[in-house]
């Protein structure tokens, strides 16, 4: 798949942040940084890194943290 949406939702408004990872822990792109208002929201990661370039096929992660709340789920890249 050459890109992913990630959804998720804030109860309350804080300080959000989408981030993605390769299996080094090495940081690929940053998704979402900013402070948004409670409510659900679904951001889409194309497969780039921080520079712009095609990232390569295989597993990611992405880290949510949101608050005092933070959590990491896995990915795969398949172009």
């Amino acid at each position: 798949n050459p890109s992913t949406m990630i959804e998720f939702n804030l109860p309350v408004s804080s300080h959000a942040r989408v981030e993605v990872y390769n299996l080094l822990g090495e940081q690929v792109n940053v998704l979402v940084d900013r402070n948004l208002p409670a409510g659900r929201y679904s951001v889409t990661w194309n497969g780039d890194d921080l520079s712009g370039r095609t990232a390569p096929s295989g597993i990611y992660f992405y880290r949510l943290s949101a608050g005092d709340f933070s959590y990491t789920r896995k990915m795969m890249l398949v172009k």
